[in-house]
């Protein structure tokens, strides 16, 4: 009497799928155990916040005619003007932030 084809090689199958369960637990566990991962730097201590010219920032960000706005903004109403959407750095020292100001367009 001849056997299916799926039985012929049904413990062959098996075994590699059982081979292959044992190959992946060890591989799990051997990167587990190493412990290479990198520690934490502690974060600076903070310091007094240098001062900022609104002046600069409001340039930077590209407002027409700066001087004109800043004028009317102050240091307290800007806080509530402007919104951060996100931040986005690569590395430790590249980054961008999207910021909405007024409910305009992010930049």
């Amino acid at each position: 009497m001849a056997r299916a084809p799926f039985f012929r090689y049904a413990a062959g199958w098996i075994t590699l799928l059982v081979w292959a369960l044992a190959a992946g637990s060890a591989l799990y566990w051997v990167l587990h155990a190493r412990g290479d991962t990198p520690a934490l730097l502690p974060a600076p201590p903070l310091a007094e916040a240098p001062a900022v010219s609104v002046q600069a920032v409001a340039h930077a960000l590209g407002a027409p005619n700066a001087s004109a706005q800043v004028a009317a903004v102050t240091q307290e109403g800007l806080g509530s003007r402007v919104r951060l959407l996100g931040v986005v750095t690569q590395g430790a020292e590249d980054g961008a932030a999207l910021l909405v100001v007024d409910g305009k367009p992010p930049r």
